[in-house]
């Protein structure tokens, strides 16, 4: 497989099986493919193989679970019945994508999950590897879509955390956490697409989709470590934690997090894609805005990540969605480009496991908040070409009282907050997926910050942002939170008609 440029994930549910239909027609089938014809997407992640869903009626396991908690919603019901009906009219639904993407130079491929057991007493057989009709299935899987659909490489969609949710409720995880035993699986679905490819005459990838933290995985099984030393892996794409885990964070953070395990992949040669958030958590933008997506992806290219990973945009996709999908594949496009770097909220509920995140501080008279804010921008070489326009930074702090007195300094040079524009907002509520993950549903009465910064001044990589309360005014008690920093570079662009200029 050649390295991507963007990779794009359409797991066939959320934007095609339960939107349409039934029935659904050859066109409809085709639209995973046709929604990103025209953009810098050249590698699709389609759908699943196994149990949970699999477009195509499956020799090795079923293609619907057609349980009674299948039936208890309407849209898994309407899955169920578009595919029951369109194999029953003699359609192929992943033919008809596989096909249309190749036919568009697109290559793909689809996820193999690994899949919990219903309960301790479960007979469930697809979950624990230690046992060899487990192993047997899951090849026999892997080997059947493979030669049936010409797949260009296989997802092993295996990090399962402590809590897992499904149909959006909590419950503990029973991964079995053998780690030699998915280790020795991983070596055999390696084994056998060598050996397909090498019947097929192509170069078939295997792609791990693991925790961002490699201490993460092998707590929990995934001896990512091995995996990438034994040259078994071709692609380690990070997971994104589920919306409603209270521990984690699904949100935007700009800041890179994947260094650790994009210098890993590299010693054994194999790719990072990492992805970027579409929410985050604020009450001006509940969307990750075009500006956000150019300084994450910068961010992840210049702390060696190879590429970028997006899913779940919104749908159908609008000209926002298509310029996200434009861009994102080509750095040169956006390398001089307006970008908005954004920290990200730590979780609602802090455990061993929580990722570290900078925000909020509670600022204390006399004692400064040091923030560590990473911009991948090459602003060297943007300001020889006199192309940079202007630089902010932006600070939110709840609860300032106008009788306190506050100071920033940037990368150790005093901004005059005299100069600052800044202005008292009243409060704001947030977005929905913030909610979910219980955080405040409102961000309190806060002063927004908005202070130039010289460009001289920026350095590519971690820069120094530093708040510091001198004199807190006692008489309005309220705990005074940095609850936001935020970085925003402008470039020199032609100017954008309006009306009846040109």
């Amino acid at each position: 497989m050649r390295k991507p440029r963007l990779i794009y994930d359409n797991d066939a549910r959320h934007h095609l099986l339960y939107r349409y239909g039934p029935p659904l027609t050859d066109y409809l089938l085709g639209q995973p493919v046709d929604e990103i014809l025209g953009t810098s997407v050249d590698t699709l992640f389609y759908g699943f193989i196994s149990k949970q869903i699999s477009p195509y009626k499956s020799n090795a396991g079923l293609y619907w679970d057609w349980s009674a908690g299948e039936k208890e919603q309407v849209m898994w019901w309407r899955a169920g019945e578009n595919l029951k009906q369109a194999l029953n009219n003699g359609q192929d639904p992943l033919k008809i994508v596989v096909d249309k993407a190749h036919d568009n130079d697109i290559q793909v491929l689809t996820w193999l999950y690994w899949e919990p057991p219903l309960d301790l007493n479960s007979q469930w057989k697809y979950s624990d590897h230690a046992d060899l009709e487990v192993v047997k299935n899951r090849l026999e899987t892997v080997e059947e879509a493979l030669g049936k659909y010409g797949f260009d490489g296989i997802g092993l969609n295996y990090y399962v955390p402590d809590t897992i949710f499904s149909a959006e409720v909590a419950s503990p995880s029973l991964a079995p956490k053998n780690a030699s035993a998915l280790t020795d699986f991983v070596a055999k679905v390696r084994t056998l697409l060598d050996s397909i490819g090498k019947n097929s005459k192509k170069d078939l990838a295997l792609v791990a989709k693991v925790h961002p933290d490699i201490n993460q995985n092998i707590k929990v099984g995934l001896d990512i470590d091995k995996w990438l030393e034994q040259g078994l892996i071709d692609m380690v794409i990070p997971s994104e934690p589920h919306p409603n885990d209270t521990t984690q964070s699904s949100l935007l953070d700009t800041n890179p997090m994947l260094g650790a395990l994009a210098n890993k992949a590299k010693e054994s040669g194999a790719w990072v894609y990492g992805g970027v958030s579409g929410s985050l958590y604020d009450d001006r933008e509940y969307s990750t805005t075009i500006e956000m997506y150019r300084a994450a992806a910068t961010n992840h290219l210049v702390s060696g990540v190879d590429g970028i990973y997006l899913s779940s945009l919104s749908w159908p996709h609008g000209p926002s969605e298509y310029q996200i999908l434009r861009e994102l594949g080509c750095p040169e496009l956006y390398s001089r480009k307006p970008k908005h770097y954004f920290l990200g909220h730590s979780p609602a509920e802090i455990s061993e496991d929580s990722p570290v995140k900078e925000l909020p501080v509670n600022l204390e008279e006399g004692v400064a908040a040091e923030i560590n804010l990473f911009i991948g921008d090459d602003l060297e070489n943007a300001k020889l070409d006199y192309d940079v326009k202007n630089i902010k930074l932006i600070v939110r702090i709840l609860q300032v009282c106008p009788e306190d007195k506050l100071s920033f300094s940037f990368n150790g040079n005093p901004l005059d907050i005299k100069e600052a524009i800044s202005k008292t907002i009243y409060g704001g509520s947030v977005s929905y997926t913030a909610k979910r993950g219980g955080l405040p549903s409102r961000i309190t009465t806060y002063d927004l910050f908005e202070l130039d910064i010289d460009v001289n001044h920026v350095i590519q990589g971690y820069n120094s942002v530093k708040i510091l309360l001198d004199y807190h005014h006692k008489d309005m008690s309220a705990q005074r939170i940095l609850n936001s920093v935020e970085f925003k570079i402008n470039y020199e662009e032609p100017h954008n008609p309006i009306g009846g200029q040109m």
